[in-house]
């Protein structure tokens, strides 16, 4: 069944039918934020000649694609573990995978995808479907790995990766919210090296010692959003300054966490990555999932600017 995917949470189906990391994390979601879910599977046209033969399947009477019957099959999967009590609904697409799932998720809460995560620390891939949508889908972009299971998360928290209270602040809402959904602790994580912040023009980073910067930047961060978190006295929060790469101090914070919350900033150009590089490398090799949010957005409420 098709019917439009309003603030519902949007799943892509990858054709190489593993999708059961994606699948569980957007069934253990959907009863905590109480909505439903809308598979898309995307299908590149093909012509059905000799070098290019769409497999067929006979179910009843009917002709099926096969990878149409694996969209059933999520489908199936979803509505068993929710024991009937999950909405889902499905709509096959054909088109370029990317743009196809952008236009899919201009009406969705949330858009959850599977991704193999990288074995090689530090590479940054290119033609990533999942990179390319978390950087224009007009909805918050989850990246599961292939090997996360939501059952083991148990009283993990969440992370949320700033830099100020100003620029990270819709981080911080998002991160905070999806907390207090989770019941988890929230962990707002602020990483800095004399590398990264080689342009920060503050005379208390030139001047001072590693450990008054970390002060400096503890005290900002908690007297900037320590109204945001108090405005929500369920979650219990911390604020973490770390030395370090940031790619490296969150890639290793996602050990030990359910869910990593990373800044976006809005494309500025209609083609090419749009992601920096700490963002693009956190989606490649965290051990959790990824939520990829506009940064300085109001949080999950806010109305989405157009792509």
């Amino acid at each position: 069944m098709a019917t439009p995917a309003v603030g519902r949470i949007l799943v892509g189906i990858g054709p190489s039918g593993r999708n059961s990391a994606a699948l569980e994390y957007a069934a253990a979601e959907a009863k905590r934020r109480g909505c439903g879910v809308h598979l898309v599977l995307v299908i590149h046209p093909r012509w059905p000649g000799p070098d290019g033969m769409v497999e067929l399947k006979l179910v009843g009477q009917d002709l099926v694609r096969v990878d149409t019957d694996l969209l059933m099959a999520c489908e199936q999967w979803l509505v068993d573990r929710s024991d009937g009590d999950l909405r889902v609904t499905t709509k096959v697409v054909h088109g370029a995978p990317t743009k196809a799932l952008v236009h899919a998720a201009r009406n969705a809460g949330l858009v959850v995808l599977q991704h193999h995560r990288m074995a090689r620390e530090h590479h940054l891939p290119t033609m990533s479907i999942t990179n390319a949508v978390a950087s224009r889908s007009a909805a918050p972009v989850v990246a599961v790995p292939d090997d996360w299971h939501e059952d083991g998360a148990g009283d993990l928290p969440v992370v949320a990766a700033v830099v100020d209270a100003e620029t990270s602040r819709g981080v911080a809402t998002h991160a905070l919210e999806a907390a207090r959904r989770s019941g988890s602790d929230l962990h707002v994580t602020r990483a800095w090296s004399y590398a990264t912040d080689l342009e920060v023009e503050d005379p208390i980073f030139s001047s001072s010692s590693a450990d008054d910067w970390e002060a400096c930047l503890t005290e900002r961060l908690t007297s900037g959003l320590g109204g945001l978190l108090a405005g929500e006295p369920t979650v219990a929060s911390r604020t973490d300054v770390v030395h370090g790469q940031p790619a490296y101090v969150l890639v290793e914070a996602s050990r030990h966490a359910r869910l990593v919350v990373i800044g976006r900033h809005r494309p500025m150009m209609p083609v090419g990555s749009h992601l920096g590089p700490v963002t693009r490398s956190v989606l490649t090799h965290a051990h959790c999932p990824v939520l990829v949010v506009d940064a300085s957005a109001a949080g999950p409420d806010a109305d989405p600017e157009p792509v």
